[in-house]
């Protein structure tokens, strides 16, 4: 953790899925304990949409606003302007933690993480590196099919280091992808149009890393890399909770957590 004279230490932002709220993601992902172990200091800021119907989570339902993407329950979208409250977050955490952030991170899970992508996508200066479990977006998928990742949505700038997570079978966001304004097109896609953006091959490295999950790496080794790890029938959990509020079965041979945090530690990408 830093001290109170003004060290540094990177800074990560954890975003909860729709319907959730900052507690339940943590709860899921550990990484109130795993991060501050790694040497970053986390915020875990609660969205202001209230979704009270979708989930029985202590603490209330919330859900973040996608631009230009309606939310779960297939409402239009708020009124709200969350892109804004992310951009203030970093020099607001900071001033109240008494420190100044090396670097800034984001993850996201659901909801959570179409709104991290969200934010990347506009202000990729802003990051420092993008973790998303079941949710990878590269835009917002255009119509009138929904089916294909669009072109130009991610703005230019130094390549973006990028880690994701999705399950095969996972029936909230479709790997495939389901033709819908909310969702659209595949996370392969996705992954395809970040390493595009970033400079580097949209070939991806395939290797085992278990019997069920498979790593696609996009630009392995490069400050832009892309890393897609894929499993085999995972439903819309976080690898390595291993109990999944939504009644999909556990992924248990990989930890996002562990993953991402390592990834952050050792991606080639210089500091601010």
């Amino acid at each position: 953790m830093p001290d109170r004279l003004g060290r540094g230490a990177p800074l990560l932002i954890a975003l909860h899925g729709s319907g959730g709220n900052p507690r339940e993601l943590l709860d899921r992902s550990g990484l109130d304990t795993l991060a501050p172990d790694s040497g970053f200091v986390m915020v875990a800021p609660r969205a202001a949409t209230s979704l009270p119907g979708r989930a029985p989570h202590r603490d209330g339902g919330w859900a973040w606003n996608v631009p230009d993407v309606p939310f779960i329950d297939e409402s239009a979208v708020a009124d709200r302007d969350d892109i804004d409250f992310l951009l203030r977050l970093p020099p607001a955490a900071g001033a109240t933690l008494g420190f100044a952030p090396s670097a800034v991170l984001m993850v996201g899970f659901s909801g959570g993480a179409r709104m991290a992508c969200a934010f990347a996508s506009r202000h990729p200066g802003s990051l420092d590196g993008l973790a998303v479990v079941a949710g990878l977006r590269a835009g917002p998928a255009p119509g009138p099919a929904f089916n294909a990742a669009p072109i130009g949505a991610l703005a230019a700038g130094a390549p973006l280091p990028v880690i994701a997570f999705h399950g095969t079978a996972d029936p909230v966001n479709p790997y495939a992808g389901d033709g819908t304004p909310r969702w659209g097109y595949g996370v392969e896609q996705a992954a395809q149009r970040w390493a595009e953006r970033n400079g580097a091959t949209v070939t991806p490295g395939v290797s085992a890393t278990s019997d069920r999950t498979t790593l696609l790496s996009f630009g392995q080794g490069g400050p832009g890399e892309v890393r897609l790890y894929v499993t085999d029938g995972g439903g819309h959990v976080w690898p390595g909770d291993p109990r999944p509020p939504f009644g999909d079965a556990p992924v248990t041979d990989v930890s996002a957590s562990s993953l991402l945090l390592e990834f952050f530690r050792t991606v080639n990408r210089p500091l601010r």
